[in-house]
């Protein structure tokens, strides 16, 4: 027989279970709320601030492509963050070289607009730094191989190079350096020797030998210690030295200045030539300021802007010199070239 139950205790027992249950929910919600804020505040403290950069797109001066200019802010290509320029032939480019105030870093645009991301390494998030419109280099120009391709060419810098590709780097060796096929070198070049045809070399040329060009333009300056020559379309966008210099079917934007002789034959020259030997201006040559040589001088069917300051003979046909024709015009003494002024129409600098 059992026992008699209390009356009203059913009512009470059954009462307590939802105080129970939502006592738990209330438990269950402060540790839910409490593990939410522990790990949103583990993700904070991973997750970096994107750096202040003040960035700008500019052509680089005396070469092919761009310069990523820092205007103002924080450096970039160091530190925990990863950049990446998107729209460029190398989107890693500052993963290898840090951006400052003082030092641009060139860049090769493949598309119309180049992006700058910093992604956080404490998360997926990425940020966008800035974007440029931009002028695409011809795809000829695009690099296939960077300095790591050089080092393994030249053996460590010691060695001779052919280079038949697009190379995104200086190439500097103990040998000579042959540029042909369409390859380029987006930088400088120096070597024993430079035998470059139909190539293109964005920066300054320095060869402890001859520098043979045949249907290639050279951004820069191009030094030589002996021979110059170019040939069929060669372009030269700086100034021109060596110990002879010798251009047919050629453009040079600069000076030219050799220790012997120059040859020209239907080439353009930007600036002065200067000579320790024979200066031969042969057809269709012309050059925009004035010919300076110890040695002599033939101008044939071609023109001088300047004048000619000679210390051994003349001769003149079918030219112009300083604006008149060859039979009014007397040339200067090679002595008296020290005295024209700087920025005089006949002289691009003074000599001692």
């Amino acid at each position: 027989m059992p026992f008699p139950r209390p009356v009203g205790a059913e009512r009470r027992q059954r009462a307590v279970s939802p105080v129970i249950g939502s006592i738990l929910l209330v438990a269950i919600a402060v540790v839910l709320a409490a593990l939410t804020f522990f790990i949103a505040g583990e993700l904070a403290d991973d997750t970096q601030p994107a750096p202040q950069a003040s960035l700008d797109l500019q052509e680089s001066e005396g070469s092919l492509g761009s310069e990523l200019v820092l205007r103002g802010g924080e450096e970039l290509g160091e530190g925990e963050g990863r950049v990446v320029v998107e729209g460029v032939a190398d989107a890693d480019v500052l993963q290898d070289e840090t951006l400052t105030l003082d030092d641009p870093v060139a860049i090769h645009p493949v598309e119309e607009e180049v992006t700058v991301y910093w992604h956080s390494p404490g998360s997926d998030e990425s940020y966008e730094l800035a974007s440029f419109d931009a002028d695409p280099v011809p795809s000829r120009l695009r690099p296939d191989v960077g300095c790591s391709w050089v080092q393994n060419q030249t053996a460590g810098g010691t060695g001779p190079v052919t280079v038949d590709v697009v190379v995104d780097c200086d190439v500097a060796t103990a040998g000579d350096v042959d540029v042909v096929a369409g390859g380029a070198v987006l930088g400088d070049v120096e070597g024993t020797q430079l035998d470059a045809t139909d190539a293109t070399i964005t920066g300054d040329v320095d060869s402890g030998g001859d520098a043979d060009l045949t249907n290639t333009t050279v951004v820069g300056d191009l030094n030589a210690s002996t021979q110059v020559t170019g040939d069929t379309g060669s372009v030269v966008e700086g100034s021109v030295a060596g110990s002879s210099v010798d251009f047919t079917a050629s453009d040079i934007s600069g000076d030219i200045d050799s220790g012997s002789y120059v040859d020209l034959s239907d080439t353009t020259v930007g600036g002065t030539v200067e000579a320790d030997g024979d200066v031969t201006i042969d057809t269709g040559t012309s050059v925009d300021r004035a010919v300076v040589t110890t040695g002599d001088v033939a101008v044939t069917s071609s023109s001088v802007g300047g004048d000619v300051y000679v210390d051994g003979s003349f001769s003149c046909s079918s030219s112009t010199i300083a604006g008149a024709g060859c039979g009014p015009y007397s040339p200067e003494d090679e002595d008296d070239y020290s005295l024209v002024p700087v920025d005089g129409p006949a002289a691009s600098v003074v000599r001692g």
